[in-house]
């Protein structure tokens, strides 16, 4: 893998996208894939999106220095195991922790498997970092959640981006909930009307962290039907 296009062609390909597909991704033309693939562009303006997109190191891409994911680990793995991308689903609720990204405090107990273009289509995204599967306890969620649901949570975004549902950890605990900014308080909203909503005040920040937010649900109840 010489050149530029050799490298996007050989990454686009472990991915099983088409050109058409990365520049969606990528927010670009399609055009300008087929222009760096047929070398007519070697240097992109667009690297920096293309490179997010894959899930690359901008500078391997442009430059061939280095490793795909910049970090020297294990990008096969990330890229496809047999054609399966597969998010893991943790025990966090064994013992209180700090944030389900801790594996002090979060224990990988199995995980779920997708095809590429399944999880591509459900996700919008190419791969499952920093993408977990946890167990909601409790009926305080009812009824978007019930108790024994799997939530899959980002937990990328462990701050506060807008009114939703996140996980996060106060006073010790780790609360599935809603949240909602009015005025300079923080809202703590359960869904099922038979709990109040209470609030997180700034001099409580120290001991409340947002540790993801709620993206999916997939209910685990059996239902008997006959």
């Amino acid at each position: 893998m010489n050149t530029l296009s050799d490298r996007l062609i050989f990454i686009r390909e472990n991915l099983r996208l088409d050109q058409q597909d990365l520049a969606k991704l990528a927010n670009v033309s399609q055009g300008t894939i087929s222009n760096i693939e047929n070398g007519v562009t070697t240097s992109p303006q667009k690297l920096l999106e293309i490179a997010e997109a894959l899930n690359v190191d901008p500078v391997w891409l442009k430059t061939g220095k280095g490793t795909p994911d910049g970090k020297n680990t294990e990008f096969s793995n990330k890229l496809t195991e047999n054609g399966v991308i597969r998010v893991k689903v943790l025990d966090v609720f064994a013992s209180a922790g700090n944030g389900i990204q801790n594996s002090d405090f979060a224990e990988n107990v199995s995980d779920i498997g997708f095809s590429e273009e399944h999880f591509r289509q459900v996700f919008n995204r190419n791969n499952a970092d920093d993408l977990y599967l946890i167990n909601v306890k409790g009926d305080s969620m009812q009824p978007t959640f019930e108790s024994g649901d799997l939530i899959y949570v980002d937990t990328q975004i462990n701050f506060f981006e807008g009114d939703g549902i996140y996980v996060f950890n106060y006073n010790g605990a780790l609360l599935v909930k809603r949240l909602q900014f009015v005025g300079d308080e923080l809202l703590v909203i359960s869904d099922n009307s038979c709990y109040q909503q209470w609030s997180i005040k700034k001099d409580c920040e120290a001991t409340f962290n947002i540790c993801g937010k709620v993206m999916f649900s997939q209910p685990q109840k059996l239902k008997k039907f006959g």
